[in-house]
């Protein structure tokens, strides 16, 4: 049975959600986030073409439980077909479709989803308009935007979503252009005040407390998290940190439902760093197995697989193809081009696959420098300070008292005046080395950044020549 989102998000208080993480907020993190007072859940973002063309992408991309609810399934599209099809898809197995007029990677935009379709609300009102009128309510269709520079035309698109029909709206409060500056709160007020929808703010909730502070400011009715949730995945119930039990309960939903090591691996490490040494971070992250990762997990917290439970079974979309396989067929006119194109999906998959591991590693690189980086100014600040207190100690020495400094073993007369210009020289070198290393730091989370858009970007790639690669597995 449907549960209606609209009517909860009516409830006088805060509704919480999880985002919608490409790669990560699939069915296991979700069990996961809902046993922590999490009321909303998302899917990733879900390329709708390949969602309705192919059923290993669906397989592949959605997957639910009967307790998995309330559940938004969100679509990229830019037209209205797409996404409409999805929806129909999807609609038994959730309570809600998104579509997504946020996502500010370049491989969407050049696809014509995400923030593109900001340019474009006449198109976005009538896919809103087309699932309204196909999908009936409770079923939900909403819209997660981000705000535009010019907040008149971001509050016009959100009116056009208002009059089309749209459920709710989620709005990441932050241009198209930004990444993890602060968001523009005034902005989301304006939104708030210029419709009648219920709203979802999202941005910049790291912990409860500011979730809390959110709501009441930018009087929405609910608050979304994505990057806090992901590393603190207890964050609604107002846990600082990850507790140990949230790392437990994550390996037994993991070890119940089909999970692929690298989504089991990714999210351990996001959910233990602030439990762990860097020089432990570094030996988690090189982990390659999940007997392996249990093993680290068990030296260090005393964390054990729990007795073994039942697997669940999960629920796929169950659809009759036989409309789409005549679609699939005429882009095809022979069988020598029907294997060309076999064994060329096949090829991209694999070729695809390398660039991303190859992205990974050097993402991992890129990280243990940064921290190492990290590590260094640290370091030098504790040595400027120190010698800030000794330069205190010789300024208050008249020149007639005696300066000693150690070398090795033995105390060493030194003249005051030779002893102040040596810390003056040390201080000035450590400054240098300061400013050095800060815009090494810089340089290096600008790199963390493009490696994190490369990822997504792979990852979105991948995806589409699996579904490449289905389509011509099921002609044959």
């Amino acid at each position: 049975m449907t549960v209606d989102i609209v009517e909860l998000l009516k409830e006088p208080r805060m509704i919480t959600v999880c985002a919608p993480m490409v790669r990560y907020s699939k069915l296991p993190f979700r069990m996961l986030v809902r046993r922590y007072e999490c009321d909303i859940c998302f899917t990733p973002m879900i390329v709708a073409n390949s969602f309705v063309k192919s059923a290993k992408a669906r397989d592949s991309e959605f997957s639910t439980i009967e307790e998995d609810t309330p559940l938004i399934a969100q679509f990229a599209a830019n037209n209205v077909a797409d996404f409409a099809n999805a929806a129909e898809i999807v609609a038994p197995y959730c309570d809600g479709v998104d579509l997504n007029s946020g996502c500010p990677q370049r491989w969407a935009i050049n696809e014509g989803y995400g923030v593109d379709m900001l340019k474009h609300p006449e198109l976005v009102k009538d896919i809103v308009s087309q699932v309204r009128n196909r999908v009936s309510q409770p079923f939900t269709v909403s819209v997660k935007i981000r705000v535009l520079k010019d907040i008149r035309r971001t509050v016009d698109f959100c009116q056009t979503l208002e009059k089309a029909g749209a459920s709710f709206l989620t709005v990441h409060a932050r241009t198209p252009e930004m990444r993890y500056e602060p968001i523009h709160l005034d902005d989301l007020k304006i939104v708030r005040d210029s419709v009648q929808l219920p709203l979802i703010a999202n941005g910049d909730v790291k912990n409860l407390k500011n979730a809390q502070k959110l709501y009441e400011e930018a009087n929405c009715e609910g608050i979304m998290s994505a990057r806090g949730i992901l590393a603190n995945p207890s964050l609604f119930s107002g846990c600082a940190t990850t507790p140990l039990q949230c790392v437990q309960d994550w390996i037994d939903i993991t070890a119940r439902i089909d999970t692929h090591f690298l989504c089991f691996h990714h999210h351990l490490v996001f959910m233990t760093e602030k439990m762990l040494s860097k020089k432990d971070r570094v030996y988690l992250n090189a982990l390659k197995t999940r007997e392996s990762v249990l093993e680290f997990l068990g030296n260090h917290f005393d964390i054990k697989p729990s007795p073994s439970y039942e697997t669940i079974e999960q629920i796929f979309c169950d659809i009759d193809e036989s409309n789409i396989a005549k679609e699939r067929r005429t882009n095809l006119d022979s069988a020598d081009q029907f294997w060309r194109y076999s064994l060329l999906s096949t090829k991209m998959v694999e070729e695809v696959q390398k660039k991303l591991q190859a992205e990974i590693d050097k993402f991992n690189q890129v990280q243990k420098d940064y921290h190492k980086a990290l590590r260094k100014r640290q370091q030098l600040d504790g040595q400027l300070n120190e010698n800030i207190s000794v330069k205190k100690e010789l300024d208050l020495l008249k020149s007639e008292d005696d300066v000693f400094k150690l070398i090795g073993p033995c105390l060493i007369k030194q003249d005051l005046e030779e002893a102040k210009q040596n810390v003056a020289k040390r201080m000035e070198y450590i400054s240098s080395e300061l400013k050095r290393t800060e815009e090494l730091i810089g340089t290096l989370d600008k790199k963390q950044d493009a490696h994190r858009d490369t990822l997504e970007k792979l990852q979105q790639m991948f995806q589409q020549a699996q579904a490449k690669a289905s389509l011509s597995g099921s002609k044959a």
